[in-house]
């Protein structure tokens, strides 16, 4: 199947092999020459697409005013509009200086009839807005043009004439009518300009921008005002470590200008584990202490380091803390001053003056946007907080303290003082009283002589009645228990201890100590 290459056929190139070059005309000029002609007529195409897109909606809306005025303007009632006229006086005055404006914005030149000059967009990047008349503007110069007109024919300006009062009205209609007649053929002229424009093919139509990515390199300062460079130093392992040291070579060290190239990286100064642990800076706590937007500007601008994305996560981070501090009105303030740095940093190098001529705008669609922003972070801040409150109660609640014997073997006694069986010993007075003052359910679960009996009971009580307890049984040595080997035929001497008597302190291991744990800790932390 032949491959169709006719689509690029209205594709405009300044350096094309099939034009033919005169010989007298050096190439390069007649390329310059051809390339300006061609952006010339690409930009008068845009524009005058532009100018007759906003010709044809202005026209439109004022027609549509228009129409509506005239119920409001006493169509049927003279009364009504001679009230009308009275109020539209004042800007029916002054629209001398209205058509200044309109003829000087004017879209559509000045073909005989004034309808046709409609206030368009200066194209210049700073446009003053005051120089752009309002429709109310609009409407009263047109309101002076029929009175201009009724004058003319001789007939004496009074609002409270029916004469004045129908010639009003049918100089209204007409003039609503040549609007029409100029969209119309405003239409006709953005169509022949559309269908210049698909004859040939731009740039702009072939590509488009996928994404756009500002990155500020702010490098700090010292005091004296110079650039601070980071130095980086690398830790080599060495294999073998006794070796002699050679010239200015620090042993298990490298300097990074000798690991590295001297040439910098574009991201050399990038350090991802500065942004695991955020820690609030010295400037970042000062700017998120100011409250007014004055302040902030005037920060800002002596400060522009403080615009960076580091900074703006270490005041989130601090806000996050003193919610969960219980410092809500601090905290929402610093989540303000964290949206500040990301709004200004996402505009680009010319953030600061975009944010504080638009954004910090009270009133406007942007603050208003802003605002909006702030109260959704913070909401969503304080449901975070309030929501690690309650885990953490929960995991309090939740919190037991079991015991773990040194050896996997099962247990088999405790060596707890038995009332019905007193030995000779001088403290068994004593350690019978201790064991008395247990809990019930304790002294139970020791006389079991398990381990599981004694971790059930310890389970019901909170972390801090069993940890009293245990520290009580452990002090009084309840807490040595006897054990059986796993392997039992094995070993003779450990099953005839453990058949018999709870060995002394200093007999062969056949004693066993327990050990208070954490569900959570294992046998190597404990060690």
């Amino acid at each position: 199947m032949p491959i169709d290459y006719s689509k690029w056929d209205n594709l405009e190139l300044s350096d094309d092999s099939e034009v033919e070059i005169h010989p007298n005309i050096e190439k390069g000029t007649f390329l310059r020459l051809r390339q300006q002609k061609i952006r010339r007529e690409r930009e008068e195409r845009r524009q005058k697409r532009e100018q007759l897109t906003l010709k044809i909606d202005l026209h439109k809306k004022i027609r549509e005013k228009l129409g509506g005025l005239k119920s409001e303007l006493g169509e049927s009632d003279i009364e009504k509009f001679a009230s009308a006229m009275n109020s539209w006086k004042a800007k029916m005055d002054n629209s001398q200086a209205v058509q200044d404006k309109l003829n000087k914005l004017s879209l559509g030149g000045n073909d005989g009839n004034e309808a046709n000059q409609t206030p368009g967009v200066d194209h210049q990047e700073n446009q003053d807005a005051s120089a752009l008349p309002t429709f109310d503007d609009m409407i009263a110069s047109l309101f002076q043009q029929i009175r201009a007109e009724i004058e003319k024919e001789g007939v004496v300006w009074d609002t409270s004439d029916k004469k004045v009062h129908g010639k009003f009205f049918e100089g209204l209609e007409s003039h609503i009518k040549r609007m029409g007649d100029v969209i119309s053929q405003a239409q006709k002229d953005l169509d022949e300009v559309l269908k210049e424009e698909a004859k040939h093919i731009s740039v702009d139509e072939l590509v488009h921008e996928g994404f756009n990515h500002t990155i500020i390199s702010n490098k700090s300062t010292n005091k004296e005002g110079q650039s601070v460079e980071k130095s980086k130093t690398h830790s080599v392992e060495l294999l073998n470590p006794q070796r002699p040291v050679h010239g200015d070579e620090k042993q298990g060290e490298v300097d990074s200008t000798k690991a590295q190239p001297t040439e910098q990286t574009p991201y050399s100064d990038y350090n991802q584990d500065d942004y695991e642990y955020p820690e609030l800076a010295k400037d970042s706590q000062k700017f998120a202490e100011l409250k007014t937007m004055e302040a902030t500007k005037d920060y800002m601008r002596d400060h522009p380091s403080i615009v960076s994305e580091q900074k703006s996560d270490q005041i989130l981070a601090a806000a996050f803390d003193l919610q969960l501090k219980g410092k809500t009105k601090k905290a929402k303030q610093y989540v303000r001053q964290s949206l500040i740095i990301s709004y200004v940093h996402a505009m680009g190098p010319g953030g600061p003056r975009l944010f504080f001529e638009r954004v910090a705008v009270e009133g406007s669609k942007a603050h208003n946007m802003f605002t909006k922003d702030v109260e959704d972070r913070y909401k969503h801040i304080v449901t975070r907080c309030e929501y690690l409150a309650k885990e953490n109660e929960n995991d309090q609640d939740a919190e037991v303290i079991q015991l773990e014997g040194s050896h996997p073997s099962e247990y088999q006694g405790w060596n707890i003082p038995d009332e019905n069986n007193p030995d000779s010993s001088e403290d068994f007075a004593e350690r019978l009283a201790k064991f008395k003052a247990l809990p019930e359910d304790l002294q139970k679960a020791l006389q079991v002589g398990t381990l599981d009996a004694v971790n059930k009971v310890l389970a019901e009580m909170s972390p801090t009645d069993a940890e009293k307890v245990l520290n009580e049984c452990s002090d009084a040595g309840f807490l040595t228990a006897a054990w059986i080997p796993e392997n039992e035929g094995d070993n003779n001497e450990a099953s005839a201890a453990t058949s018999g008597d709870v060995a002394d302190d200093e007999g062969d291991g056949d004693d066993a100590k327990i050990d208070a744990v954490h569900p959570d800790q294992t046998r190597e932390d404990k060690a």
